[in-house]
């Protein structure tokens, strides 16, 4: 299996460098605003538009990505919550 690099911009639509210098608390509080949004679904009723949502996805992923990398651990509840991201098996992490 392939194993998941550090933090590459390229791998994002929305490549945002700075988020590797945010403690993990903060990324966390990150994923945690911006997942209703990520979670979201674009019905034509409300001004939410798929950018949005693509766009609330890519930083939820970046963190995400930042924190496995640094060690963090996500539960199946986390993952369950964040299941519009493919989530890295074991063999994946990041090193």
């Amino acid at each position: 299996m392939p194993i998941a690099h550090a933090y590459d911009p390229d791998a994002y639509w929305f490549p945002d460098p700075a988020l590797n210098d945010r403690p993990n608390e903060a990324l966390l509080a990150e994923i945690a605003d911006r997942m209703g949004t990520a979670s979201d679904h674009v019905d034509g009723i409300s001004d939410l538009r798929q950018e949005h949502v693509d766009f609330a996805q890519d930083v939820i992923a970046q963190c995400r990505d930042i924190l496995l990398q640094r060690g963090v651990e996500f539960d199946e509840l986390a993952k369950a919550e964040m299941s519009f991201l493919r989530w890295p098996s074991t063999e994946e992490r990041p090193t």
